[in-house]
């Protein structure tokens, strides 16, 4: 019960960050929060379950990405819009990397590290940032403290080789403990760093000094496409490029 106090708070936050108040004073936010962690949780790893659903997946998010990053942007908001074009080029290449992660004979369990990589970083950044932060050190991000960061990344890194453990037991994973040391640091790392450019991107959307809020309404109160899955697909590009084999059987 202690440990759900602090839990339900964070629940109840809005995307700004402030404490709505209580769970049970604020059930529509709770409704809300608990709505997209379903997505993220059960819909997202069951469509990676099956491939085929899993590429077309990946292939509207790439429309959406497209419209999100570079028509939207001109339509409706201006600012710097090279910019935007530049994140969505590159959110196109993280898009393509999920497609072929999966395509490999144990891609299922490829996908779920990655995906509980990304997962946990930003549930434990927000959580310990939520509890304990008061170091703040981003700019594009007011919220962000170094005391997430750190909860972020040690969060991600465990929960990763929490899902490594339990794949291979299953024997739905081949990855190597050696393997998953060398990419895990920099797909926590590039799913920070997703997280960050994104913002920085929507700062610089708007003539307004905070920029603006979401890329677009898709998911309602928790925005866009890009907007949830900013963080999936730098740290599906990461996995990508350092799991290349030939120049992981080079070196290792």
């Amino acid at each position: 019960m202690i440990a759900f106090v602090p839990l339900s708070r964070y629940i109840a936050q809005d995307r700004t960050g402030r404490v709505k108040g209580a769970v049970m004073a604020n059930p529509a936010a709770l409704y809300n929060k608990a709505g997209m962690f379903f997505v993220l949780l059960v819909i997202v790893p069951t469509l990676a379950y099956f491939a085929p659903a899993w590429y077309t997946f990946t292939a509207v998010g790439a429309l959406l990405t497209i419209r999100e990053t570079m028509w939207l942007p001109r339509k409706k908001w201006g600012g710097n819009v090279e910019k935007a074009d530049a994140l969505g080029m590159a959110a196109l290449f993280g898009l393509l990397a999920m497609a072929l992660t999966r395509n490999q004979d144990d891609g299922f369990g490829v996908v779920m590290v990655v995906l509980a990589g990304v997962a946990g970083t930003d549930t434990f950044a927000n959580i310990v940032g939520g509890l304990i932060g008061k170091h703040h050190y981003s700019k594009v991000s007011k919220k962000k403290t170094i005391e997430g960061l750190a909860g972020g990344i040690i969060g991600g890194a465990l929960t990763m080789w929490a899902a490594w453990a339990i794949l291979r037991s299953m024997d739905r994973l081949d990855m190597s403990g050696l393997h998953l040391v060398v990419v895990a640091p920099f797909i926590v790392a590039m799913s920070i760093l997703g997280d960050h450019l994104a913002s920085s991107v929507k700062r610089d959307l708007s003539e307004a000094e905070e920029g603006i809020k979401d890329f677009s309404g898709l998911f309602g109160s928790h925005g866009g496409f890009l907007d949830r899955f900013d963080s999936h697909v730098f740290a599906f590009m990461a996995f990508l490029i350092l799991d290349a084999e030939l120049l992981f059987e080079m070196f290792f």
